[in-house]
């Protein structure tokens, strides 16, 4: 379960069109770009999500993305820093 390493090194290097996602990963991905961008979606990739994914998904999916955007905006200011693994 969870993303290939494939993915996670296409996500790491920003490479959004890489051959290992799909065209829905694609179109989220570009959604999400866009978010944390531009801090929204384009018209036509908001067009195109509704049509994809229904209105209910996209809701959700913004929803998601401010989340984690504002959790990062916390963590960035505060200086936070990961810790490693618990043994």
């Amino acid at each position: 379960m969870g993303l290939s390493d494939e993915k996670i090194d296409a996500i790491a290097s920003l490479d959004r069109d890489a051959a290992c996602f799909g065209a829905d990963e694609r179109l989220v991905l570009k959604a999400s770009a866009e978010v944390t961008g531009m801090g929204r979606t384009t018209p036509a990739t908001t067009k195109r999500l509704v049509e994809q994914f229904g209105e209910a998904f996209v809701v959700q999916l913004l929803l998601t993305i401010g989340h984690y955007r504002s959790m990062s905006a916390v963590i960035n200011s505060a200086g936070l820093v990961m810790e490693g693994p618990s043994s």
